[in-house]
């Protein structure tokens, strides 16, 4: 009687001689998955929760694999082996990650000028209001505490309603 250890490595070799083939029915490269890039990113990434030490070098084993899968351009169906056109090695990868977190910092720093007009009404709102009050420390700090509780307030009825919504799709 077999192990279910020999049975999973017997069936894993299959699976791998079968994905080996690629579309012309030539036997394309297996990489180990011990070398692999990808298998060194899915580790990372399963090790995280972990709250391992990132190290210096850890990191540079990271960005490596990273690079290396990044570069290798993989197919976009299952089984994912790597594309006949490929990217030249010298790639800049840290140039391309530096890019792509410029562009997502441009649209998370990025305020609109309906936010800008909105903030700067606010402001002469409440400066007129302070003018209206003679700047009685009393009713300003009242009328903050109001505005906090109403906040406070607009959020749990905002918050019920997006669970009544959410449930509503469930």
């Amino acid at each position: 009687e077999r192990s279910v250890a020999s049975f999973n490595a017997e069936h894993n070799n299959e699976q791998q001689q079968q994905h080996s083939l690629n579309s012309q029915g030539a036997a394309a490269p297996v990489y180990p998955p011990s070398l692999s890039a990808a298998s060194i990113v899915l580790r990372w990434i399963r090790s995280y929760g972990e709250r391992l030490p990132v190290t210096g070098q850890n990191v540079l084993i990271f960005f490596k694999a990273l690079r290396d899968e990044f570069v290798l351009d993989r197919e976009l169906e299952h089984p994912f082996q790597p594309s006949i056109k490929k990217m030249d090695k010298d790639f800049n990868f840290g140039r391309y990650l530096g890019v792509c977190q410029s562009i997502l910092l441009q649209k998370v720093v990025h305020v609109k000028i309906f936010t800008w007009v909105l903030f700067a009404l606010g402001v002469v709102v409440y400066y007129l209001f302070v003018l209206l009050v003679d700047c009685d420390p009393t009713i300003l700090a009242w009328t903050w505490v109001s505005l906090a509780w109403l906040l406070c307030l607009y959020n749990i009825h905002f918050e019920h309603h997006l669970i009544t919504v959410i449930k509503a799709f469930a």
